[in-house]
């Protein structure tokens, strides 16, 4: 995956999680809005790490099966 596209995907998980946290703290007794919102920012998270590893590959930090390994639990 190209980093812009890592970068793109990463800033739009973490503005649903964002605006789904809001929601989320609205009201505190809805589990599954609850527990929504936890998916989410755990899927921006990886999202993060995974550009993170993508950029340190590029410029030469990391071996490419360190990177292969961390996108691979994406799927």
């Amino acid at each position: 995956m190209s980093i812009e596209f890592l970068r793109n995907h990463a800033r739009v998980l973490s503005e649903f999680a964002a605006a789904t946290t809001e929601r989320a703290k609205l009201d505190p007794d809805d589990f599954w809005l609850q527990i929504a919102a936890k998916n989410q920012q755990q899927a921006a998270s990886d999202a993060m790490q995974a550009l993170a590893a993508a950029c340190a590959q590029e410029a030469g930090k990391i071996d490419k099966q360190d990177v292969l390994v961390e996108v691979d639990k994406l799927d």
